[in-house]
């Protein structure tokens, strides 16, 4: 298995998008539960969902983006893009699907993400989380990111360098292995942004 496709758990493995994953990507978004489809993209109807899973499957300067594969279905998403006015900044989402969640495989996203960036000279990633979603806020917390408290209301930016010894991708956070979630789970968990933009959502 090469650096760039690493198994997370003995049934999940993470590699980067491509073409051919465009249908699960989409699926992925389209069977969001409402809350987390919120989260995502702070509304509960997101348009122009066909062009973001296009998007996410296309990799090349400006964007990066991981799948989390259970099998041939894609559970989970992690991408940046990189900012227009800032070849060195760019801003990151996750999405993750909701039996998925609570099991370390966003997080698990996130610190390759921040490896890959690190990689191409990438100098911060941003991400913007509603600051209802405390447990999103905590998770980026634990790995280093930093909440930019000039940024008031209801959306928080949160930041980190990828060079810093926080944002280095390390095993901080196992990924458990059981990885199925009871059905009847409630619903909730992690975070959003702007309507196609970056955000977060998932743990």
């Amino acid at each position: 298995m090469s650096a760039e496709q690493r198994a997370v758990s003995p049934d999940l493995v993470i590699r980067p998008l491509g073409p051919q994953d465009e249908d699960s990507v989409r699926a992925l978004h389209e069977h969001l539960t409402q809350r987390d489809t919120y989260l995502r993209f702070f509304t509960v109807a997101p348009r122009r969902v066909d062009e973001l899973a296009e998007m996410l499957c296309r990799q090349d300067d400006r964007h990066v983006s991981l799948g989390a594969f259970d099998d041939a279905a894609v559970v989970a998403v992690a991408n940046y893009t990189v900012l227009d006015d800032d070849v060195a900044s760019a801003e990151c989402a996750v999405a993750v699907s909701h039996p998925m969640q609570h099991h370390g495989i966003g997080t698990a996203l996130l610190q390759r993400l921040v490896d890959i960036a690190r990689a191409r000279g990438i100098r911060r990633l941003s991400a913007y989380v509603l600051s209802v979603n405390t447990t999103m806020l905590q998770v980026l917390g634990e790995l280093g990111w930093v909440r930019n408290e000039s940024e008031p209301g209801s959306v928080v930016q949160v930041d980190i360098a990828p060079a810093d010894p926080l944002g280095n991708g390390g095993s901080r956070v196992a990924v458990d292995s059981s990885l199925r979630v009871p059905p009847d789970r409630p619903e909730g968990g992690p975070s959003g942004t702007s309507a196609n933009g970056p955000s977060v959502v998932g743990p």
